[in-house]
């Protein structure tokens, strides 16, 4: 596990490099404004969670860096075919304390994955574009006060994008697979947390699930708009007997309100 401080001395070289790439060229915008999103604790629970942000909004793409609220893609390999880059996300804390299914389990921290991303490109325009991504990601958690790996996941995508001179969208479909470590800190129950209603799980590698993302973005004078819906479904997920899952599909609902000052 790392210490805080050296997570910090990462961050701090992570955002100094991305703020040398934006002042070089390329497409910037800044603003502040609104993110909600309602959610479930994890995939599998039955349970929900609403989480209303304020908070500040970045974009810029330029020749070899794509960054926004969440994530950052950074080109290695471009040609008309087939590009590879370095993708960073984050995710928020699941909950655990107030989830009736782990009552009692350890707590879900939160995490991040940071991987490559091979993109083919199968229709490549202005206003259309078709690919194939498939990326893959070392998996880690953090409390703030150290962080560790737990997992590694691999997703496919069938991607679709469209472009207006205002607006543009994105429809995705994509297959996951996870690695032992990374269904064993969601779904595994120890023999230690077994219960009469929960039975212990060992977890194993294998589908994780298939996912389905819809997102719109929309500009009107200085105000930008995204609003966003995702579709899980696990019923073919390897864990999906696992006694911490509770529905098989759910959609994830979110928007951004955003006003742009740059």
């Amino acid at each position: 596990m790392w210490p805080k401080k050296i997570l910090f001395t990462y961050l701090l070289i992570f955002c100094s490099f991305t703020l040398s790439m934006m002042v070089k060229a390329g497409e910037l915008h800044l603003g502040a404004g609104y993110l909600g999103i309602k959610t479930l604790h994890y995939a599998g629970s039955d349970q929900t969670k609403d989480y209303n942000l304020a908070l500040p909004y970045v974009y810029y793409k330029g020749d070899t860096v794509e960054a926004e609220n969440g994530f950052l893609n950074t080109t290695f390999l471009s040609t008309r075919f087939l590009s590879i880059k370095l993708s960073f996300g984050i995710n928020p804390e699941v909950e655990s304390e107030t989830n009736k299914a782990r009552t009692g389990m350890d707590k879900l921290n939160y995490n991040f994955g940071i991987g490559p991303i091979a993109i083919f490109h199968i229709i490549k325009g202005e206003s259309f574009s078709m690919q194939l991504e498939s990326n893959i990601r070392r998996e880690f958690e953090t409390d703030f006060q150290y962080t560790s790996a737990f997992g590694v996941t691999q997703t496919n995508y069938l991607r679709f994008s469209f472009k207006g001179e205002s607006w543009s969208s994105e429809l995705s479909f994509g297959k996951i697979y996870g690695d032992v470590g990374y269904h064993k800190y969601y779904y595994e129950v120890a023999t230690e947390f077994a219960t009469a209603d929960r039975a212990a799980y060992e977890a194993k590698e294998g589908n994780t699930g298939n996912i389905a993302i819809f997102s719109f973005k929309k500009r009107i004078g200085d105000f930008l708009f995204i609003p966003f819906v995702r579709h899980i479904n696990i019923k073919d997920a390897v864990y999906v007997d696992s006694p911490l899952v509770k529905q098989d599909e759910y959609y994830l609902f979110g928007m951004g309100f955003f006003y742009l000052f740059f």
